[in-house]
């Protein structure tokens, strides 16, 4: 599910990420979600946050990869999820919305 995010320094919530389980091609997956205020973005708190996730998600789960959608005009969560290890796998029609899938495999 999704977990609420604090500042470290301050404690004031800035935003919620985590892992939700999604169908691809009738299969289940996990797919990574995250929203940081816009105050609080470009200061790294997604990226470390988001690296913290995939560790558990490592850690607890036997899926071999963590899928993420990202809206094809979204620049700054493309950056994000290439810093994070993600490649871009394909780009799809969901709900009326081009999104771009990306992959953070773990073999």
């Amino acid at each position: 599910g999704m977990w609420l995010v604090f500042s470290k320094e301050t404690g004031e919530l800035i935003g919620r990420a985590g892992l939700e389980h999604r169908e691809y091609n009738g299969e289940p997956e996990l797919e990574l979600g995250y929203v940081i205020g816009t105050r609080f973005q470009r200061q790294e708190y997604a990226k470390e946050v988001c690296q913290r996730i995939l560790g558990i998600a490592r850690e607890i789960t036997d899926f071999p990869r963590i899928n993420c959608l990202i809206e094809e005009e979204n620049k700054a969560s493309i950056g994000l999820a290439e810093k994070l290890g993600f490649v871009w796998e394909e780009t799809m029609d969901l709900q009326g919305k081009t999104m771009k899938r990306y992959i953070y495999s773990f073999q």
